[in-house]
């Protein structure tokens, strides 16, 4: 098995904390909080090369939008985020 590194680790979990906080955001209807979120999830799995976290992240900040209330989806976005790290977890594990 395939040993992973504590910095990654903890990077990865951050990640999970992160969209945890935007979910949490968008729920409460706190936008501006869940635009911030999209911007650190999109750096922090970058940093990762998670490329298809980052593509679902982004399709997060288009509807979110730039400011006032978000496009139709932006649910659905947010849970395509989660579907994209439940593969992550399983292979970390």
């Amino acid at each position: 098995m395939e040993t992973l590194d504590n910095s990654y680790i903890a990077r990865f979990e951050a990640i999970h904390t992160d969209a945890i906080a935007l979910g949490d955001a968008a729920l409460a209807e706190d936008f501006d909080e869940a635009r911030f979120g999209a911007k650190l999830l999109i750096a922090r799995a970058e940093s990762l090369g998670m490329a298809s976290l980052v593509h679902a992240a982004k399709v997060i900040e288009a509807t979110l939008g730039e400011s006032g209330e978000p496009l139709p989806g932006y649910g659905a976005a947010i849970l395509g985020v989660a579907k994209t790290l439940r593969p992550s977890i399983r292979k970390a594990t």
